[in-house]
C-alpha cells in the first residue's frame, strides 16, 4: 500500500484543507484505522458529529520530515 500523509499546512491555520476546518482533527476510526491496527483515544473524547475519536497520523514539517500522530 502507498499512503500520503497531510501535512501541517494542510491540517491547521489558514490554508487547511476545507475539510479538516469544518470538522477539525478529531476523526472517528475507520474499518482501515481497525485493520492497520488504530486505537481509540482515551477520556471519551468525541468527533463534531459525536463519534469516539483515534489519533491520526500527518507528514511533519520537520526537518527530517518523520511522521507525527496527531490527537489535538
Amino acid at each position: 500500500m502507498d499512503f500520503t500523509f497531510l501535512k501541517e499546512d494542510q491540517i491547521w491555520g489558514d490554508g487547511a484543507l476545507d475539510v479538516m476546518k469544518r470538522y477539525g482533527t478529531k476523526v472517528a476510526p475507520t474499518d482501515l484505522t481497525v485493520i492497520l491496527g488504530g486505537y481509540m483515544t482515551g477520556g471519551g473524547d468525541r468527533t463534531s458529529e459525536d463519534d469516539l475519536t483515534c489519533a491520526f497520523w500527518s507528514a511533519s514539517s520537520y526537518f527530517y520530515e518523520d511522521v507525527r500522530c496527531v490527537h489535538y
